[in-house]
């Protein structure tokens, strides 16, 4: 077997394994965010490897088109068939995703709102909470048993986390990399505020883009979506 080969291998392994976890499995911590701190440990030698790999692939997949060999093949196909899932994959998302989720959801979203204060009622003025970590920041007399029933509430509904103060709720919604989608609604009618993080869908509902470890950045194709919905 060529070095060509193995180093295919390698490479398709790790990205097997990749959209496995994040496709299938879905495990309780943002993958992509470890695959940075991996990549930052490694003082940039692991995205150096991976390009290589990379290149390995496209390599081994030109030639199974050209010498037929049985390694090459089992590359090209191996690669194609990935390829093929992160194109179509359904765990993508945009505005447009986001609106359709909201509409389809729109009580289920409430609901879990309206929920998460009357837990926060008298209790706490701000929140948060992730979905399985310990992680979480949250003021006031919140028990025990009231943050895990949020997290319960969080990963029975499939959301990432929820932030709650001042009548207004933040639904984690989806990652995408290491951004961060999230549903915003303005309890009893209170009117959002836009910024170049959010796309004010209603004044009481909002989808925001959050962009982590990077800073503050604006919601991608904000002004092709807006432009969009004058257009309906």
């Amino acid at each position: 077997m060529k070095k060509s080969n193995i180093m295919s291998f390698i490479g398709l392994t790790f990205f097997t394994v990749y959209e496995i976890s994040i496709y299938i499995i879905n495990p309780p911590f943002d993958v992509d965010f470890l695959i940075f701190l991996l990549c930052m440990g490694s003082f940039f030698t692991l995205p150096i490897f991976l390009f290589v790999c990379c290149c390995c692939i496209i390599y081994s997949s030109i030639f199974a088109i050209i010498d037929k060999k049985r390694a090459d093949i089992i590359c090209g196909i191996w690669a194609l068939v990935l390829l093929l899932i992160w194109i179509f994959n359904t765990n993508d998302v945009n505005a447009n995703i986001q609106e359709e989720y909201y509409e389809d959801h729109k009580s289920e979203l409430w609901e879990f709102a309206s929920e998460i204060e009357r837990i926060c009622d008298g209790k706490v003025s701000h929140l948060w909470i992730k979905k399985y970590e310990d992680e979480s920041n949250h003021t006031g007399n919140l028990t025990d048993a009231d943050v895990e029933q949020i997290k319960d509430m969080i990963n029975s509904h499939g959301f990432i986390d929820v932030s709650y103060g001042d009548s207004v709720c933040n639904i984690g919604y989806k990652y995408k990399v290491m951004a961060h989608y999230s549903f915003v609604l303005g309890l009893h009618g209170k009117k959002l505020e836009d910024n170049h993080e959010t796309i004010i869908y209603n004044d009481t509902v909002a989808f925001e883009h959050g962009c982590g470890a990077v800073g503050r950045c604006s919601y991608p194709g904000k002004e092709e979506y807006l432009q969009q919905r004058q257009k309906k």
